[in-house]
């Protein structure tokens, strides 16, 4: 059977093949806990797995190295010496997997692909067991606790930057180095790289926080439970980790740590020997002005008036632009700027602008780019937009706690 072939070939192999399984396994049931419908949990299942196992492991391409380690690929391609080298270099490309180092580099650390491989399987499958467990003890409960939120999203940074920062310094973190191993030339990573894995990790981040958000945000009749729970205790609020406390400081946390740590990556980036310019602390700022107002701002709107309020807002603030950006520059009558422009109303874009704008490297080319100059404007005039939003939704969030009391 296969599972004997994988024996005999390597127990190494056959180790990661069933923490796998495991993986996928709880993905699935953490999915039948959460959807009350059989359809679609099952139609959500095979997404996220199929999600697990081919995409995510791409964003390796684009800064997240330790994303490939979800799936059984670096140690099978650690024992497929005995294929052809054409066809390992061929898997390798696919899966998004450097020529063999002899092992992972975390931070200072060197550990064995399958050593590595089982942290980080083994980080999902003890967070997927957490969630199942809470939601097994009790129905309504949140899929993780304050606390528990805290620690899983700072683990994921610490993993990113672990396995991030020594392939910045050997240039097996940008795509170049794909294209160089299966091409087989030598190519130095450039502002384009640079901007790439950057600008992504800006997007996943803030899709990350919506995410936390949702998970943590109480809704209106938990709110009034807990509300309810602490008037018998003869306190005026629920506990501060409490599933139906206000979700505000903890997300205000998260958004400040990754602010941190998105700016810990691009500045590690630019001033690495490939580049050597860091673009100093302003980074930390103006990143947090991107992240801020939009995670800040979603949750006050989830957690004061709920509903689909919410869901409308990622739509038509986050995707609606982006495609109304496309039809603009779809269009011949219309600039790049105006395109620019509206594409910068979605907090996804800005992301991008924001790594734009802090970008050192100033060819000549760049400096006279109608992309720079617009996504500077659009950057300056969205957040200011976004910023003030989120202030009146935050007083609006107060408003309604004040009224709960009452």
């Amino acid at each position: 059977t296969y599972i004997g072939v994988m024996l005999g070939l390597s127990w190494p192999v056959a180790l990661i093949f069933f923490s796998s399984v495991i993986l996928y396994h709880l993905t699935g049931l953490t999915t039948g806990t959460v959807m009350k419908s059989r359809r679609w949990a099952f139609l959500l299942c095979m997404a996220l797995i199929f999600l697990l196992y081919f995409l995510v492991p791409q964003s390796s391409r684009f800064g997240l190295p330790f994303m490939r380690y979800v799936t059984i690929w670096p140690v099978v391609m650690d024992s497929a010496h005995i294929f052809p080298e054409e066809q390992i270099r061929a898997w390798r490309f696919l899966a998004s997997i450097p020529r063999d180092s002899g092992g992972v580099e975390f931070f200072h650390w060197r550990f064995s692909d399958i050593i590595f491989t089982l942290i980080v399987q083994g980080s999902f499958i003890l967070t997927l067991l957490v969630m199942v467990w809470r939601k097994w003890r009790q129905a309504d409960s949140h899929l993780l606790s304050k606390g528990w939120a805290i620690l899983v999203f700072g683990w994921l940074g610490v993993l990113q930057m672990g396995n991030a920062l020594p392939g910045i310094k050997d240039g097996s973190l940008f795509p170049t180095s794909i294209r160089r191993m299966f091409k087989g030339n030598p190519e130095r990573p450039g502002s384009a790289d640079a901007f790439q894995i950057c600008g992504f990790y800006g997007v996943l981040l803030l899709i990350l926080l919506v995410i936390f958000i949702v998970m943590l945000t109480p809704s209106h009749d938990a709110q009034s439970r807990g509300l309810r729970r602490a008037a018998k205790l003869g306190r005026s609020r629920a506990p501060f980790f409490a599933d139906e406390s206000s979700a505000f400081p903890v997300v205000l946390l998260l958004s400040v740590t990754g602010a941190a740590a998105w700016a810990w990556f691009t500045r590690s980036v630019f001033a690495s020997d490939w580049f050597g310019s860091d673009p100093g602390m302003v980074t930390f700022a103006v990143f947090l002005a991107v992240l801020a107002p939009a995670s800040l701002g979603y949750h006050a709107l989830m957690e004061s008036r709920g509903g689909k309020w919410p869901f409308l807002a990622v739509v038509f603030l986050g995707v609606v632009p982006l495609l109304a950006s496309a039809i603009i520059l779809a269009s011949a009558r219309s600039t790049t700027a105006e395109a620019v422009t509206v594409a910068g109303a979605s907090p996804f874009a800005l992301t991008a602008y924001a790594v734009e704008m802090i970008m050192p490297i100033r060819d000549l080319y760049h400096q006279q780019s109608v992309f720079h100059t617009a996504s500077g404007r659009a950057l300056i005039l969205w957040s200011a937009l976004y910023s003030v939003a989120a202030m009146s939704l935050l007083f609006s969030l107060r408003r309604h706690w004040r009224q709960k009391r009452k």
